[in-house]
């Protein structure tokens, strides 16, 4: 099995790097896939500053989740018939917090975050699945890579080689 068998599904390939600005913001990248083809990458730095790596995650996801949907409801307005988006993570505390609830939150709005996510996958909106992190394309877009992980990391970007299935 592997990514992107059809054009029939939009993965969002969503990843944070914890604090890795001055300021102490975390940046957040996605790589949004229409099957195995990359149509959009993003890369920005966070507006809030998040106190652990789950957090900017669950930033990250809420952030990007957007243009997952947005991409999804455009090819259903294209008339294609589409399967359930996927999102994809490698921070397994981050799907726990929005497929399972619970966490102990500093402040309403990362508890507010958690549950905009969590009540989208719970109406199966979206599936969110975990990708280890030498599956997550989305790193090139979040951490600085060197050597064959930078160019692994492309080539599975550009669609060169297939990324296969978690």
């Amino acid at each position: 099995c592997s990514i992107g068998e059809g054009i029939d599904q939009i993965y969002g390939m969503i990843d944070a790097s914890f604090a890795n600005h001055g300021n102490g913001k975390s940046q957040s990248g996605m790589a949004l896939m229409l099957g195995s083809t990359l149509i959009m990458a993003k890369s920005t730095k966070q507006k809030i500053v998040s106190k652990d790596s789950t957090e900017a995650e669950l930033v990250a996801l809420s952030d990007m989740m957007r243009h997952v949907d947005k991409a999804n409801q455009f090819m259903i307005a294209q008339g294609m018939v589409m399967q359930t988006p996927i999102l994809g993570q490698d921070n397994q505390s981050t799907i726990s917090l929005v497929t399972l609830g619970g966490g102990i939150w500093r402040n309403k709005y990362m508890k507010v975050r958690q549950e905009s996510v969590r009540e989208r996958i719970l109406s199966n909106d979206f599936i969110v699945k975990y990708y280890p992190t030498e599956l997550m394309i989305a790193d090139i877009l979040t951490k600085p890579l060197t050597g064959n992980v930078f160019r692994e990391m492309r080539d599975m970007l550009i669609g060169k080689v297939v990324l296969p299935c978690a």
